[in-house]
């Protein structure tokens, strides 16, 4: 198994071309401003003065080739072991 950062391009483009099930998972949460969307690619994105909000925060894990199952097990125990898996944040 492989833990990368959540949303990695390259990792999907891999999974997508070879097999391999990938499973983003929480692993918690926290607390961002408003952030503005760069204009362009490579800009840096930049925090705004708008209100803040809780966002989760993840993880993927890769599991080894056509094996789903490991993944869902091993996205399981993380959520339960963080103490995270039935919490959601509250909505405004």
């Amino acid at each position: 198994m492989l833990l990368a950062p959540e949303l990695v391009g390259s990792m999907t483009v891999i999974g997508n071309m070879t097999g391999h099930s990938c499973l983003t998972v929480r692993t918690g949460f926290r607390e961002l401003r408003t952030r503005q969307m760069p204009a362009f690619l490579g800009a840096e994105i930049k925090e705004t003065d708008g209100p803040a909000h809780t966002v989760p925060h993840a993880i993927t894990i890769v599991a080894p080739l056509f094996d789903e199952a490991a993944a869902l097990t091993l996205g399981h125990a993380l959520e339960s072991a963080l103490a995270i898996a039935d919490w959601r944040p509250n909505l405004p």
